[in-house]
């Protein structure tokens, strides 16, 4: 079993050391998806607002195609996942991104549940930290049930361990229980 060390900022939030500087920038893996609207535009200009408000871009992903999940739509939905250098802490950056899907459309549930949307912003890593609080968990909850999020991770994370459960992006998308197709968009 891997030992965590880090710095911490609550009981349940561990950031492993990164340097001495506790706001020194860690890379995050962030996924868009959406299914309402001129998608692949509002995702451009998404990535530009990520860029001016939460860190320098390192690698933007393909865009991949699946139905919904969860809930029945006609619409297909277009995924694309994100890596970013940001000086933000966890909950700064769960704010943040959530202010920035309310500016490109994304409205306030109006059911229990999944709905179509023209945008969601998920973050699925926060460097190799580990955070578990009512209102975020990192790394995203979700992401080892759907094939939606591992199949665009692996096009340049595959090798990344998810810090809990300390396997491959690559070794979970093999045990997903999930068989929805998923289309790389060329």
């Amino acid at each position: 079993m891997a030992k965590i060390t880090g710095k911490i900022l609550r009981p349940d939030i561990l950031i492993p050391h990164d340097s001495t500087d506790s706001h020194s920038p860690s890379k995050i893996i962030l996924q868009l998806g959406g299914n309402l609207g001129d998608v692949k535009k509002t995702f451009s200009d998404v990535v530009s607002a990520l860029s001016e408000e939460v860190g320098k871009i390192i690698k933007t992903g393909s865009f991949y195609k699946s139905k919904a999940w969860g809930f029945e739509s006609d619409d297909a939905f277009t995924n694309q996942v994100i890596e970013l250098e940001t000086s933000l802490l966890p909950h700064d950056l769960l704010h943040l991104t959530q202010k920035i899907e309310k500016r490109f459309g994304r409205e306030k549930k109006t059911v229990d549940g999944y709905e179509s949307r023209p945008v969601d912003i998920d973050i699925l890593f926060y460097g190799d930290s580990s955070i578990e609080t009512p209102d975020l968990t990192i790394p995203h909850k979700l992401m080892t049930e759907r094939r939606f999020v591992l199949e665009p991770l692996r096009e340049f994370w595959s090798e990344k361990k998810h810090p809990r459960l300390m396997k491959t992006v690559k070794e979970l998308y093999e045990s997903c229980p999930d068989s929805s197709e998923i289309i790389k968009e060329e």
